[in-house]
């Protein structure tokens, strides 16, 4: 479907391939979808009832038994029930809780009757809507509640990559490249000016959109912690949700005494991942929590190769730092096709420290500040940014504190080439660029 590679051309039909990716993750979505509607159905809605709509009266127990069943694979399983007469039934009822739950050993079936003698009156709970639906036990199987992850996760990966493809469905890599270009409006006419003359340049509209207390811009960081730390809560509660219920289905059956080392040998290597997430989710929490904010500042933007520029930085927290630095750095990105992949390549390529302490104290309520001068290197290459390379810029706090695990915050600029020279851009840089890339 994905066609095949011939020298230099590539076989296949696009449509083909877009209407099997489309397939692919309706069926997903479907399946999560019929899954999720079954479990709520089934599990989730009874008891959810019986645990909130159901009515309490009194019955008496006339009898009991244990039921034999078979799963799917021929085991067989033991029901509880117990037969009840209740004064809002006019017949008597076979019942124990509204699942029917079932257990793989007569005796775990036998201790749950033995706590109902026969003859004897025992609270019971009935459905208003249908009085002959009865049950003697009331609430719920949280790890069947914890399946619901499972057709959650389907319905968000086939129904989010599904909306994704028919909204990029017959549009060129051109056509998307140049919709984000639709619609913008030169506010300023120094920015369109800008855009103009440097177009494959960064604009820094959202860098200097925020007035600084001590210096003209405060910069904004480029990874919020807020989302870094939604993001590592998200991925390690569904992640280990999944797992767990896995590990209670394991457990279960060392504890009836079936030893099943393939579902162990299966479930240990999600055991491990999921104890990396939980290693940094926590982490993350410790990093929001314990280590406060960092302010920067810059006296002007963008910046321009050879001339100097002052920074303000602003630590906060109760901290015993070790050590806190600031440094300018530039990566380098290239994205590049790899046989039939498509991979992305990211090289530092220039580090410079503007400033570095460490053995100090940060109190309560109090902050650690500090200014340093920033210069971008003469010749250095500019920011720059295509559909398959990109120069970036950005200034970086690097800190460690004790007991804390160490942090890094990064603040992204954008350096311009040098000034007109006689009328003229200065084009070596940029010739430079297109020699490298290739555009």
């Amino acid at each position: 479907m994905f066609g095949k590679k011939r020298g230099h051309r590539r076989t296949g039909s696009k449509t083909l391939r877009n209407a099997g990716e489309i397939l692919f993750f309706a069926l997903l979505f479907v399946l999560g979808t019929a899954f999720l509607v079954l479990l709520l159905a089934r599990k989730v809605i009874p008891e959810w009832r019986a645990n909130h709509e159901f009515l309490e009266t009194t019955a008496t127990v006339l009898d009991k038994r244990i039921e034999h069943r078979h799963d799917p694979d021929g085991n067989l399983l033991f029901v509880p029930q117990a037969k009840i007469h209740d004064e809002q039934s006019p017949d008597d009822i076979w019942t124990y809780d509204i699942s029917a739950s079932s257990y793989s050993r007569d005796a775990d079936a036998e201790a749950l009757l033995d706590r109902f003698e026969v003859g004897q009156t025992y609270p019971c709970w009935y459905d208003p809507l249908n009085p002959e639906v009865a049950v003697l036990v009331r609430g719920y199987s949280l790890w069947f509640w914890m399946l619901l992850l499972a057709p959650v996760g389907f319905m968000l990966i086939g129904g989010g990559r599904l909306a994704y493809t028919l909204w990029h469905w017959g549009k060129s890599p051109e056509h998307q490249a140049a919709r984000g270009q639709l619609g913008r409006i030169d506010l300023f006419e120094e920015l369109g000016a800008r855009e103009k003359d440097f177009p494959t340049i960064p604009h820094d509209a959202d860098l200097t959109n925020s007035p600084g207390t001590h210096f003209q811009f405060r910069l904004p960081s480029s990874r919020s912690q807020g989302w870094r730390l939604l993001g590592a809560a998200a991925a390690c509660l569904i992640w280990n949700g999944l797992v767990a219920v896995f590990v209670v289905l394991a457990v279960r059956k060392h504890v009836q005494g079936e030893f099943d080392w393939r579902l162990d040998l299966l479930v240990l290597p999600f055991l491990l991942v999921g104890g990396f997430l939980i290693y940094y989710f926590v982490r993350e929490i410790l990093i929001a929590t314990g280590v406060g904010p960092t302010i920067m500042e810059i006296s002007d933007h963008p910046l321009v190769p050879g001339q100097a520029y002052q920074v303000y930085v602003s630590q906060q927290g109760h901290l015993s730092m070790k050590s806190l630095e600031v440094l300018l750095r530039c990566e380098e990105q290239a994205t590049f096709r790899q046989g039939t992949d498509t991979r992305t390549d990211r090289r530092e390529v220039f580090s410079q420290r503007l400033f570095r302490t460490g053995d100090f104290q940060i109190l309560p309520g109090e902050h650690f500040e500090t200014r340093c001068e920033l210069r971008v290197p003469e010749g250095a290459m500019h920011s720059f940014e295509a559909d398959h390379n990109q120069v970036q810029w950005r200034l970086a706090v690097r800190g460690e504190a004790e007991g804390w695990p160490p942090f890094e915050r990064s603040y992204p600029v954008v350096v311009y080439p040098p000034p007109r020279t006689n009328g003229n851009v200065a084009a070596e840089p940029v010739d430079h660029v297109r020699n490298e890339v290739g555009v």
